[in-house]
């Protein structure tokens, strides 16, 4: 589990939950369900969410994890969680645990939840600009949506300000190449977590660069080859937008 974290996109609990089910590897995959369990049965009322929980929680799950069929214990508490083990009106009667919680000695496990205080949402404006070099896709590393993964080059737009020129003018640094001329392709709304992006699209048509060699950082990519690299889903999303000519298209920029 340790070494599927390297991977681009794959935290602990997708890592742990692969490596038990898959391969039985006593790794314990926590998930929202599994750290409501945990919570009530050792009666936790730390503040949900924060680093002292998440390292508390994944210590007594560590514990729990049996050698022995480890991927179906992990289901079992992501079952417990989901089906008996509610956040509001948990069904403790037919809980095979209920001896055994804390929460439950106690009479009151909603007060044990394992929710978060939802941070507020945050507007963010984007724009990404799709742009073909002999037939490939220019992609470069994604520091806005999903780390670690490949997406097309995206500047952000201050509130007030103009996408298009906000992306030309951060083009040469992401691409190393100059943009000669945008060509608005709609518009995309994608949210993680309180993330909410809004993000301008355009294709964009560059000027050959002559000298010097290309940044290091950037991939050329086949779009029949697009699955076979790290990307999130809006990487998809926005090229299919821009190569297939759909969504309202605006003015060329020059």
């Amino acid at each position: 589990a340790r070494e599927w974290r390297e991977l681009p996109g794959i935290g602990a609990y997708t890592a742990a939950a692969v490596c038990s089910i898959a391969f039985g590897e006593p790794a314990a995959a926590v998930d929202g369900n599994v750290r409501r369990v945990l919570r009530r049965m050792h009666g936790i009322l730390t503040e949900p969410g924060g680093a002292r929980e998440q390292g508390e929680i994944q210590r007594i799950a560590d514990a729990w994890i049996p050698k022995a069929r480890p991927g179906d214990h992990n289901q079992a508490l992501m079952e417990l969680g989901a089906t008996l083990c509610l956040p509001r009106e948990p069904r403790c009667p037919a809980c095979p645990l209920r001896s055994h919680c804390r929460a439950f000695a106690l009479g009151a496990p909603e007060r044990f939840s394992a929710r978060p205080k939802s941070p507020p949402p945050v507007a963010i404006r984007l724009a990404a600009g799709v742009a073909l070099r002999s037939g490939q896709i220019v992609l470069v590393p994604d520091v806005w949506i999903v780390k670690g993964h490949l997406i097309v080059p995206i500047a952000q737009v201050p509130a007030d300000g103009d996408a298009a020129e906000s992306l030309r003018k951060a083009w040469p640094r992401l691409t190393g190449r100059e943009a000669r001329k945008l060509l608005a392709s709609g518009t995309l709304s994608h949210s993680v977590l309180n993330r909410r992006y809004m993000i301008e699209l355009f294709v964009v048509s560059e000027l050959a660069r002559k000298k010097k060699s290309e940044p290091t950082d950037v991939t050329l990519v086949s779009p029949s080859r697009l699955d076979e690299i790290a990307r999130g889903a809006v990487c998809d999303k926005i090229v299919l937008r821009a190569l297939s000519g759909s969504g309202e298209r605006g003015a060329t920029h020059a």
